[in-house]
């Protein structure tokens, strides 16, 4: 039962969960010279061990500033390699700019305690599953003041081979801080630039 249950969780958790309702077309951007990215993630991901009840999980932060750095300059990266002026804004800033990108941490469908970005490990019927690394999102686009996609969403999941999760992050060996890192940040590079080429950017 634990290998049929870990088997259907790998394979649920190693898709990637997208959707856009509309995407950008030429004409949208025709007038878009400068853009605007509100980033509302958190400073840092979450790191949480799901328990079989809300009194057995474990909640930490990966305390290191790389990573929100890495979701802004890979949305820089690209609207930059598309020929557009991008800065990363306070919302106030927002009438200053032709079209406005906001980035808006999301759960993943269904799984608990997956807002945004980090690492997580679930409970089944008291069984852990698998380990994975995460980045869940909205990217919200505002040309001219309308709202012009209400729904693009974007998860990526990975399943990097790390495990059981301690308590907390500094208890997970380097070796495996490691190989976590790697997978966070490829997660957060594939899935920012996928949503974003869904969305006509």
């Amino acid at each position: 039962m634990r290998a049929i249950l870990k088997i259907s969780f790998l394979l649920v958790v190693g898709f990637l969960l997208s959707a856009c309702a509309t995407s950008l077309k030429q004409q949208d951007l025709a007038n878009v010279k400068t853009v605007g990215v509100i980033n509302g993630f958190p400073e840092t991901p979450h790191y949480v061990v799901v328990g079989t009840t809300i009194f057995n999980n474990e909640y930490d932060k990966i305390n290191e500033p790389a990573y929100k750095d890495l979701l802004e300059k890979t949305v820089l990266d690209r609207l930059s390699a598309k020929g557009f002026q991008a800065s990363i804004i306070r919302k106030e800033q927002s009438d200053n700019f032709d079209m406005i990108l906001e980035i808006v941490p999301r759960d993943i469908y269904e799984t608990p305690e997956t807002d945004g970005y980090g690492i997580n490990q679930q409970s089944i019927l008291g069984m852990r599953m698998p380990a994975f690394s995460y980045i869940s999102l909205n990217v919200v686009p505002t040309i001219h003041g309308n709202m012009m996609c209400a729904a693009c969403y974007m998860a990526k999941i990975t399943n990097p081979d790390i495990g059981d999760l301690p308590s907390s992050w500094q208890e997970l060996s380097p070796q495996h801080q490691d190989i976590a890192r790697k997978s966070l940040n490829e997660n957060i590079v594939t899935g920012i630039n996928e949503v974003m080429l869904k969305m006509g950017l």
